[in-house]
């Protein structure tokens, strides 16, 4: 659309009691007609432009703004004006001779938009015209300058108030604190043209996260952080405090990358000595990790029915009895059949077997002491996705304080290989999982456990016959059965105990990186030996907080009378047992490795 003409405005003409010099009615190709002074608006016949609320733009005198300090020459410069109105300001409020404040955006040299506000009720508001357009308020009356700064506000008045007390260009965004990011980002360009841009956002929460939000739009070192000591500009001027506001802005803070810090932004945190977290049901665990600490990712990985669950179960068990609540993302168990586990771990029995004493008041008791400390993952919708899991842990944290999370297991999650709607590689897959769970650990200062399967095993076990009479004296006279047995012996494959690597966790050796600790298990379930087949070997392959512990081996024994697992002490678990004892550290005064 444009152009084709210009001629005497009838509203202005009206609005200045017949006298009126300059054509500023400007009169385009479509027919339709708009003034650049007064936002007079005449719609093209026949025509209904999308996206613009068809409502005339309404006109106004101009007026000092008495009530917020606002001078008559200040309204001039921003064409802010006033005028009793009569009509429809939105569906929830329908005026009838009440004087409104308008406030002009424009585009391309032309009102495109006002908002109107009700001088008695600032609660009452409604904007007329191309509701779409993104622009600033104020942006019509600045031109950018590489030699002075822009101040950004959150709302008209505050703009009008900050350009009042320091006499340099202000803006103002108009659709409020959630839709700065928007509206900021839209006149980048624009902004870019001056020296700095100058945000001073109202300083209540809303304020602030808006200023958070929208810091990583410019480049560093272009935008600074303007902290007032009331709400907001408007607020400085009528409280008289103009030569204050002038500090603030003169002393805005440069605002740096969220991912720079400097000494004196974490001193106090420098300054803390390191704390034991929370132990774990065993104290060799608790030893080797130096307890639960807050923001770390932990992967337990081992075969299938190795043990994983029954550790699960009583990690999730001592959790809940230090009244830790805790989030639990099981893709492989009904939460029924879940929460049937855990009960039968208070009381000693395994419910969840078939023809076990079975006695409701004891259940419902243990029920009622774990109900608001465990939520569980319900898979019956079927799709399972990172980003639903993710979704669920921070709606977890935040509506209900929950900070430990199992997401049980890696392998099923990763079914759907699927970022950004492009289908990856499972292992890519995996990795990006567990990624999206180390960076919203440390976001959130939470622990998540990962619960992880192993990936197929390469390994090829062929019986060799040495000709050398040493090693032929091993397998002559052995029966078919028998050179299967030795093969197979303990240790050999994961059902006779082998204990995994790195390179055998599924996901691959990228994801080492990513976890604070891994844990791997081994069990020989092939083994005629009842005290070895119920014995569970768990050795850590990675302690990032202190790697003396990598390699360090513990076992836990499973009761099947009461379906628990309890620490073995024998001394020669590995070379490192006898540097720990069972007394918890938080117990005694010594260093856990002296």
């Amino acid at each position: 659309m444009s152009e084709t003409g210009r001629i005497k405005c009838p509203q202005c003409k009206q609005l200045n009691g017949g006298d009126v010099s300059r054509e500023n009615l400007a009169i385009y190709d479509d027919g339709s007609k708009w003034c650049y002074s007064c936002g007079y608006w005449e719609a093209a016949k026949g025509k209904k432009n999308k996206g613009v609320n068809m409502r005339p733009l309404i006109a106004g005198v101009h007026e000092a703004l008495d009530s917020r300090g606002i001078t008559l020459a200040t309204c001039q410069k921003y064409n802010v004006r006033q005028i009793d109105f009569t009509g429809v300001l939105t569906r929830d409020y329908e005026l009838e001779n009440e004087k409104v404040r308008i406030y002009p955006i424009y585009k391309d040299g032309r009102v495109v938009k006002q908002k109107v506000k009700s001088v008695k009720d600032k609660k009452k508001m409604g904007q007329f015209g191309d509701t779409s357009c993104l622009s600033l308020f104020g942006m019509n009356t600045f031109t950018p300058s590489d030699r002075v700064p822009v101040i950004v506000t959150e709302g008209e008045e505050d703009a009008m108030a900050a350009f009042q007390m320091m006499g340099m260009p202000a803006v103002s965004i108009t659709r409020g604190a959630d839709g700065a990011f928007k509206e900021l980002t839209s006149n980048l360009e624009w902004l870019s043209g001056f020296k700095e841009v100058i945000l001073c956002f109202d300083s209540d929460e809303p304020g602030r996260k808006a200023v958070s939000d929208c810091i990583n739009i410019f480049e560093p070192g272009t935008v600074r952080n303007a902290l007032l000591p009331v709400k907001d500009a408007n607020d400085m001027l009528l409280q008289n405090r103009e030569e204050e506001f002038k500090k603030c802005i003169w002393n805005a803070e440069s605002i740096k990358p969220p991912t720079i810090v400097f000494i004196k932004d974490i001193r106090d945190q420098i300054l803390t000595p390191p704390q034991y977290g929370n132990p774990w049901p065993w104290p060799a665990m608790t030893k080797a990790t130096y307890g639960q600490r807050r923001g770390e990712l932990y992967q337990l990985a081992g075969p299938t029915s190795s043990g994983k669950t029954e550790i699960m179960k009583e990690i999730i068990t001592q959790q809940i009895s230090n009244d830790i609540k805790v989030g639990l993302f099981s893709f492989e168990q009904q939460p029924a059949h879940t929460i049937q586990r855990f009960v039968g771990s208070a009381l000693n029995r395994r419910l969840h077997i078939p023809g076990e004493e079975w006695n409701e008041d004891d259940i419902n008791r243990e029920l009622d002491k774990i109900e608001e400390k465990l939520a569980l993952y319900n898979t019956c919708s079927g799709h399972v996705s990172i980003e639903s899991v993710l979704l669920n842990i921070r709606y977890l944290y935040k509506c209900y304080g929950i900070e430990f999370f199992i997401v049980d297991n890696l392998k099923s999650l990763a079914k759907n290989p699927t970022i950004e709607g492009k289908r990856v590689a499972v292992h890519e897959y995996a990795s990006h999982c567990m990624s999206e769970f180390s960076s919203i650990c440390k976001q959130l200062n939470i622990n998540i456990m990962v619960v992880n399967h192993l990936s197929e095993d390469k390994i090829s076990l062929q019986a060799y016959v040495s000709s050398s009479p040493k090693n032929e004296s091993e397998y002559l006279g052995r029966t078919a059965e028998g050179m299967q047995s030795y093969i197979n012996r303990p240790g050999m494959t994961w059902e006779t105990g082998r204990m995994p690597s790195i390179q055998n966790i599924f996901g691959g050796g990228a994801i080492k990186d990513l976890c604070d600790y891994i844990m791997v298990i081994a069990r020989n379930r092939m083994s005629e030996d009842d005290e070895e087949h119920k014995t569970i070997r768990v050795k850590f392959l990675k302690t990032r907080l202190d790697s003396n512990y990598e390699g360090f081996e513990f076992r836990l024994k499973y009761d099947y009378q009461t379906g628990r697992l309890t620490e073995v002490h024998d001394q020669d678990i590995s070379n490192r047992q006898s540097e720990v004892d069972n007394t918890p550290p938080w117990e005694n005064n010594t260093s856990v490795l002296e």
